[in-house]
Order: structure tokens, then C-alpha cells, then sequence
């Protein structure tokens, strides 16, 4: 378990200096990629389309 003082350090970075800026910013990048991949179009759905599609030519050839 981690003791309260280390979560206490843990937050205080987060909230108070230059690296919880910079964590906060990467955080918000990662989750407009990740919105976008998963969005019509993206990545995510392009791969899980394609994904699908070979699944479902296997199944005609069997």
C-alpha cells in the first residue's frame, strides 16, 4: 500500500508544478487521440472494420 504522505507528494506535483502542467497537457492530448481514433473514420475504427471484414471473408471461404 502507499502511505498517505507519498499520495499527499503525489497530488502536490500534480496540481502545483511545471511537470503536473506538462502530465495535465499530455493527458489532454491522449484523450482527443483517442477520441478521434475511435470516431467514424478514425484509426480504431477503421482497424475494427477491417478486423471484422477479414472475419467474415473467412467465414464465406469455410
Amino acid at each position: 500500500l502507499v502511505g498517505k504522505e507519498e499520495v499527499e507528494k503525489c497530488i502536490k506535483m500534480i496540481m502545483e508544478t511545471e511537470v503536473g502542467v506538462e502530465l495535465r497537457e499530455n493527458a489532454l492530448r491522449w484523450k482527443t487521440l483517442s477520441r478521434e481514433a475511435m470516431m467514424e473514420g478514425g484509426s480504431s475504427d477503421k482497424d475494427i472494420e477491417e478486423f471484422v471484414q477479414e472475419i467474415l471473408s473467412k467465414e464465406w471461404r469455410s
